[in-house]
């Protein structure tokens, strides 16, 4: 007998109608700008642009009209033109209410605004979308389904966009926040407030439920955080009505196919991350370190750390900038940055966090006298005659913590090594990064007791765009392939995430971790977009592949910093010292969605598409190490989804909509609320997956409106139940497949940095303690990794490396831990690893060597590790290494270089992959192996940079077999959101090297309520995951409001903000994001297959995932605005797996072999990011012995050419399909589109579904265990 269950949620959809209201477009010139002209946006960072058009060629073309230029902007065919007279603006006297309703491939909302034709006489509108440097406007054709707007002289694409209309009323943006502390900042969403007196909500993972029962989690940009409800299922006979004008996501829930285990989720403990805890005061401290790794925040289990300095540092430095060529890095020295800013605030984590930490350092930088640029910044590349040197730099600097007591999990090479960037940056391309790998770090970190089997060495560490090349020619080295595990990815570009299947296809035991995201250009707080792109790329990421997802800067100041190169971004916690609070932005609930849920060791499950139109929604699903099974869905778009989850074993249920759930919440000016936590209302606790009754699924959603993972619990219902779906809604069908496992998950965290512990002690001690335990505590994120910046980074006060006092320090006899290390980031670490709930794996990653190891002299703009100074650098790493380990913090990895191709204005070196190779394979390896890093000791992460990067780096890095053999993985950023399935083709071809997420962050500062940040970080998380990364570490966790300290004003946005001056901080909707992810993919848990059976009109996400405990979790992220029929289908319901085991389980209940079932209607919400869990009824002594009967799963690629290149300093990509000319389309800049541009619509999802498989099964090789007969379940 077959069963059914279904999961829906209906979701508002507002829908424009016509008006008679007349709106007229005045004809004038450049000087005059007619009264009423409609503005595209107000405060644009990219300028004030008004709707406007002109005939050119004959043809009316809408366009832009910018008065600072006196131009009007049109664009035809590839390029952009400038007129100065004869053009008309649009204008409103009338007073007509006007909107910008997002849409994509064409489709026009109804009341759209005609402003003109395209050049076959059709009609075309005005469209706008949000790049990284600020809203453009242009236009639509509906003949090609595309919008086309120009920038820098050409002609850009996109097929999502927002289009002007007009309505016949005032559009409705009313919020209902669920935090009662709350603000809102001139954003579309709210955050939460967090103060001494009014902490803000714990956060409430999964939990047992009633028979019968399902718990969902939602999120919304109206103000939602978070927001638990319990739902019962519906009988099978009974009807349910979908939308018929929506979208559908219709997926398939099979947990006998698994994928990736996850590792975890985090953020990076950068100097910004610490200075932000810090500047808060010690109470402050520890409440933000709570909101990253505690219990009752995202519970995180990862943190980065900048191996020396980065943008989001006060200065630019490495560990052993005090000498300009000291080879035995005798100078080398943890910074203040690390004594203060980081290590104490990982330790803090470490303590708070609810599983082991995972540390893995990423350098940014070697020190400037080892780079042939001789500085810090502007990239450079590591000389030659260095490469051993800098190898025992991080053997130095994985000593140097450990001797503070953090042992790192791992290490990327380089942090973007293809960025050669104005702060702490240097290069390596594949080759020379799997050279340096395999000649130098490897072995030195194998010598130093740091081999492949103590540390996960990852490559890469850049965006998703530039994976598949990386993994092709990183892996290729043999020898660098042996010391690598995986490949660090960003999300900056959001690359798709399907570019990550090829390379976890050709290497599928190399591993991809999403190892930083971070929204720009400040902090935006409240701005739900951040949400969304949290919660888009985490599930994105997931869905292919990715084993974890860390976000940049866990906590950052309302500008984004500090950042020594006002390099501002978004964090998930901004923090406002002056009110005394910090803010939990909307992508900090983001990020709960997935840290909450998916705890250590989940595994992702297939969740196959049935059906998808008409919404680009993501679902993932994923199975919980205690057996229990979770769904996160996220839908970025305007429109209903009809969600519908299609699962063998279940029970159908249609989800009403929810009000904010944080009680303590505030909305500033974005299109969700943040969650306020303070010290007299703490933010409620994130309640992780518990044992639930049979028959009873849980779920857990957070929702643009406000919703902040809600529970709710579902009965199953019998198979035969009827279900209508939505004609005219999105279809995704996927199936989940837990006997087909991927990469196993790590776990998630974020980067102490000296912002994070800035932020942190800005607030207090009891603050402190809350911020810490919201990211690594048991009813926190639950955390269990943590990436520290090795000296300074953009987010601290300073440009600093751990060995600054000299010239020429060989011996690195003045390095030394800073002050930051010793205040901002050990005692936080310290702190985060009491109370986290699983051990805290913590990974340097140096912004840049010291100054005097580099060829350009300085910490920051790049430059490259002066040959003679590789050997020093490498012990500057165990210098490191060796003083957190005398704090009691062990680090699990490092990474060689953050961002290695990005050559900042803030710390940062130059690596390519081959000279990073080298330096790991001569250098960096050996010497920690010598020091007693060794591959079993230390993970070693290659590139630390961008997704788009992955491949060329896995490629040319593992290409050098000895960077492989000490190189343990790729660690990866989110920044460009470079397609996930980049990441396939570098696993395929390095299956044993896996990739991390090591750093990710909404850039522009802090957007207090901007749920896109929660959408973010959900679909980039997951969308690493589903990509073979191994889990997910954010970068800063907390920021002040102005998103920072950054001493380079480099803002972003972060899960937690401070606000010192009122005494509370606030959860993001990212946080939120994040913890449906961290909370349920515990370390240990396995991604399994959910292949996608129908996918129409959508682009949603969905992650299915086995948990250590024998639980399955799906996780699902639709970033569209319609409605989705969201279906998973188990294929084990008809299966005597599943017939003759009664499971444990949330959304299973087996009696007498026939689950029961009720139905439910819910309310509609606009956005929902959706975290079912399911537990199997599996007794515990039997639950390893169960794992892995099933092995084996089926993936897609894609295949095309990718070229990445600067042009005026501005990372710009091409890329073309595989039967078209790379030199024909990329041979000039019109053909060029910036490399971190990137528009995601508002996630919706408004229906979820659960159905059985009818497909017929075959048991084989089944065998007897206990008194269950189980076997290998096929489908015929």
């Amino acid at each position: 007998m077959n069963y059914l269950l279904q999961l829906v949620a209906l979701l508002a959809l507002t829908t424009s109608v016509w008006s008679a209201c007349e709106l007229k477009w005045v004809k004038t010139d450049h000087k005059n700008l007619p009264p009423d002209s409609v503005l595209v946006i107000a405060n644009n960072p990219a300028g004030d642009f008004y709707v406007s058009r002109a005939v050119y060629n004959g043809v009316l073309t809408p366009g832009r009209y910018k008065p600072a230029e006196e131009t009007c902007f049109v664009t035809m065919d590839g390029h952009e033109y400038g007129l100065r007279e004869n053009f008309e603006v649009l204008t409103n006297p009338n007073k007509c209410f006007l909107d910008w309703k997002k849409a994509h491939d064409g489709t026009v909302p109804k009341g759209a605004v005609e402003s003109g034709k395209d050049p076959q006489g059709g009609v075309a509108y005005s469209a706008r979308l949000h790049e990284w440097f600020g809203w453009m406007v242009g236009k639509m054709y509906k003949s090609t389904n595309k919008m086309y707007y120009g920038w820098g002289g050409g002609e850009n694409v996109k097929t999502e966009y927002e289009i002007l209309v007009l309505l016949d009323q005032a559009p409705d943006h009313t919020l209902h926040p669920s935090c009662a502390n709350h603000k809102q900042f001139d954003h579309d969403s709210i955050v939460c407030v967090c103060t001494d007196s009014k902490p803000c909500d714990s956060l409430q993972g999964p939990t047992k439920t009633g028979a019968q029962v399902l718990t969902k989690w939602e999120s919304t940009a109206q103000g939602n955080r978070f927001v638990r409800s319990e739902l019962k299922l519906a009988d099978k006979g009974q009807h349910v009505d979908v939308d018929h004008v929506g979208s559908q996501l219709w997926v398939k829930l099979n947990r006998d196919v698994k994928h990736q285990q996850i590792v975890g989720f985090g953020g990076a403990f950068t100097d910004a991350t610490g200075i932000n805890y810090k500047k808060m005061g010690a109470k402050y401290e520890d409440q933000l370190i709570r909101e990253c790794y505690g219990k009752e925040g995202l519970e995180y289990n990862m943190g980065r750390i900048p191996i020396g300095g980065s943008d989001f540092s006060t200065r630019a430095y490495s560990l052993d900038d005090s000498t300009p060529d000291d080879v035995p890095l005798s100078k080398f020295n943890l910074t203040s940055e690390d004594l203060e800013l980081k290590i104490p605030i990982i330790l803090k984590a470490k303590a708070m966090a609810t599983s082991d930490l995972k540390l893995f350092g990423s350098p940014w930088s070697a020190p400037a006298w080892m780079k042939n640029n001789h500085q810090l910044i502007g990239g450079g590349d590591l000389e030659a005659k260095y490469l051993d040197c800098y190898a025992k730099y991080f053997v130095k600097y994985l000593d140097a913590y450990k001797a503070h007591g953090l042992n790192h999990w791992g290490i990327t090479v380089q942090n973007e090594p293809m960025a050669g960037q104005a702060w702490n940056s240097m290069h390596f391309s594949p080759e020379s990064m799997a050279e340096f790998v395999g000649k130098h770090l490897g072995p030195e970190l194998a010598r130093s007791g740091y081999g492949v089997d103590k540390l996960q060495v990852m490559q890469l560490d850049h965006n998703v765009g530039i994976v598949k090349e990386w993994v092709d020619k990183y892996f290729a080295d043999p020898v660098a392939s042996k010391y690598t595990q995986g490949t660090a990815i960003h999300w900056y570009g959001h690359d798709p995430k399907e570019q990550l299947d090829a390379p976890h296809n050709q290497h599928p035991d190399k591993w991809m971790l999403a190892t930083e995201a971070c929204v720009e250009g400040g902090v935006k707080l409240g701005d739900w977009n951040t949400a969304d792109l949290y919660a888009s790329d985490i599930l994105g990421d997931l869905l292919h592949h990715v084993i974890g997802w860390v976000d940049w800067n866990m906590a950052l100041d309302t500008q984004g910093g500090p950042n020594w190169c006002k390099n501002w971004v978004d964090a998930p916690l901004i923090i406002n010292p002056d009110l005394k609070e910090y803010y939990r932005q909307p992508s900090f609930y983001a990020m709960a969605h997935f840290s909450k849920f998916l705890a250590p060791g989940s595994v992702r499950v297939d969740t196959p598409v049935v059906n998808q139109n008409n919404n680009h929604g993501l679902v993932g699903g994923f199975r919980r190490p205690d057996g229990s099974t979770v769904i996160i869905a996220v839908n970025t778009e305007e429109i209903e989804i009809d969600l519908i989850v299609e699962d063998d074993k279940a029970a159908a249920i249609n989800v009403h909509g929810l009000k904010p759930s944080c009680a303590n919440h505030k909305q500033f000016g974005h299109d969700s609320i943040v969650c306020v936590c303070s010290d007299a209302k703490p933010c409620d606790n994130l309640q992780g997956p518990t044992k639930t009754a049979p028959g009873v699924l849980t779920r857990w959603e957070s929702t643009a409106e406000g919703n902040r993972f809600i529970r709710t619990e579902l009965k199953l219902a019998p198979k035969d139940h009827h279900v209508d779906l939505d004609q005219n809604a999105a279809q995704l069908h996927v199936k989940l497949n837990r006997d087909v496992k991927h990469q196993q998950i790590i776990g998630f965290g974020g980067a102490f940095t000296d912002s994070t512990g800035i932020n942190i002690k800005k607030m207090g001690a009891k603050s402190e303690d809350h911020l810490i335990a919201d990211c690594f505590g048991k009813e926190g994120l639950e955390y269990n990794m943590g990436r520290i910046p090795i000296g300074g980074s953009d987010f601290s006060t300073r440009a600093y490396s751990l060995d600054d006092n000299t010239n020429d320090d060989k011996p690195l006899t003045k390095f030394n831990l800073t002050q930051e290390d010793l205040d901002l980031k050990i005692p936080i670490i310290q702190k985060a690893k009491k109370i986290a709930t699983h051990d805290i794996r913590l990974f340097g990653s140096p912004w840049s060597a010291p100054k005097w190891m580099k060829n350009n002299n300085e910490l920051i703009h790049g430059g490259d590790l002066k040959s003679q100074y590789l050997d020093v650098y490498a012990k500057y790493f165990v210098k490191y290494l060796d003083a957190y380990k005398a704090h009691g913090l062990n680090h699990w990895g490092i990474t060689v270089q953050n961002e290695p191709w990005a050559s900042q204005r803030w710390n940062s070196m130059h690596f390519d992959p081959k000279s990073m190779a080298s330096f790991v394979a001569n250098h960096l390896g050996p010497e920690l192996a010598r020091s007693g890093y060794g591959v079993d000791k230390l993970q070693v992460m290659q590139l630390d940079h961008n997704v788009g990067i992955v491949k060329q780096w896995v490629n040319e890095y593992f290409a050098d077999p000895v960077a492989s053999k000490y190189t343990a993985g790729t660690a990866v950023h989110w920044y460009g959101h470079d397609p996930k399935n980049q990441l396939d083709a570098p696993h395929n071809q390095h299956p044993d090297k896996w990739m991390l997420a090591t750093e990710a962050c909404v850039e522009g500062g802090v957007k207090l309520g901007d749920w896109n940040t929660a959408n973010l970080y959900a679909t980039d998380i997951l969308g690493d995951l589903l990509h073979h990364v191994i889990g997910w570490v954010d970068w800063n966790m907390v920021l002040d409001t102005q998103g920072g300290p950054n001493w380079t004003n480099n803002f972003v946005d972060a899960p937690l903000i401070i606000n010192p001056q009122l005494k509370e901080y606030y959860r993001q909707p990212s946080y939120y994001a994040m913890a449906h992810f961290s909370k349920f993919l515990a370390p240990g848990s396995v991604r399994v297959d959910t292949p996608i059976v129908t996918q129409s009109n959508n682009k949603a996400l969905v992650g299915g995932f086995r948990r250590s405990d024998g639980s399955t979790v799906v996780i699902a992220v639709n970033t569209e605005n319609i409605k989705i029929d969201f279906t998973v289908e188990d294929i084990k319901a008809a299966g005597k797996l599943v017939q003759k085991i009664a499971p444990r389980s949330h959304c299973q209940s087996y009696s007498g072999g026939r689950p029961l079932r009720e139905s439910i209607t819910p309310e509609a919400e606009e956005f929902q990011c959706q975290t079912p869990v399911f537990v199997n009824q599996i007794p515990r002594d039997l639950r390893q012995q169960l794992e892995g009967i099933v092995d084996y799963y089926v993936d897609s690629q894609t295949s095309g050419h990718m070229l990445w290149f600067n042009i005026n300093g501005r990372p710009m990509y091409c890329f073309t399909p595989e039967n078209q000319s790379l030199s024909a389309q990329c041979n000039s800049s019109d053909n060029m589109i910036p490399y971190s541009q990137h528009c995601f619509p508002k996630v919706v999802v408004t229906k979820v579904r659960f159905i059985d498989s009818d497909d017929s099964v075959t048991a084989k090789k089944t065998k007897t265990i206990g008194n269950f007969r189980v076997g290998k379940v096929l489908v015929d």
